[in-house]
């Protein structure tokens, strides 16, 4: 991207996520529902409507848990043997709309709630919300809200580009898309899946 030419700026409808990858509708806006190390945003989620039905409504942020459980397929039955004895202490406690247990075998039932498309950082200086932005990079595409333009415009860009951030334009009825957010590259984890978790609690919670 040439940051010291025009930046093309896309309109988006408030209907849909902007910037979110592969956006096509039925994204739900939640306010807060975003928060990483003390850090909060607002999130655009896309809801497994399945799991959603399955679990009801509970939710899971206990990273050590997840961590267990992330190391089982869904819907496998596990040989209770092949487990390490820490994950098999661990998995003791599971409640049964989380995991199956026999005396045999393991078999894990949940599994991520929601997709976060995105997540929008607004209110304060814009150097300020990159900051917050940025925190989220690794988890979701983040992006931050500005009312207009700064007047140096290619340095924020830039700015931006390197905190890994897209920048959107909002004046409250539509929404402009003036640098996508990059899709994060980084390998899931456990604590990605209790970002989720929390973000769902949020939407459940709304």
């Amino acid at each position: 991207m040439d940051l010291d030419g025009q930046i093309p700026l896309l309109e988006r409808d408030r209907s849909e996520a902007p910037g979110a990858p592969g956006s096509a509708g039925g994204a739900v806006l939640v306010p807060g529902a975003a928060a990483v190390a003390g850090a909060r945003g607002d999130a655009w989620l896309r809801i497994d409507a399945g799991e959603h039905a399955r679990r009801g409504g509970a939710s899971c942020d206990d990273l050590v848990v997840l961590d267990a459980l992330r190391r089982l397929p869904v819907g496998v039955p596990v040989p209770v043997e092949w487990l390490s004895p820490r994950d098999a202490e661990v998995l003791a406690a599971v409640p049964g709309w989380a995991l199956r247990r026999s005396d045999q075998h393991v078999v894990r039932l949940l599994r991520q709630p929601v997709h976060v498309q995105l997540v929008v950082c607004s209110g304060g200086p814009w150097r300020a919300l990159l900051r917050r932005a940025s925190t989220f990079r690794h988890f979701a595409p983040a992006a931050v809200a500005l009312k207009r333009l700064p007047p140096d415009w290619p340095g924020v860009a830039w700015e931006a580009d390197l905190a890994g951030v897209g920048v959107l334009l909002d004046d409250g009825t539509s929404s402009v898309e003036a640098m996508p957010p990059p899709v994060p590259s980084a390998p899931r984890k456990g604590a990605h899946w209790r970002f989720e978790e929390r973000a769902y609690r949020a939407w459940f919670r709304a």
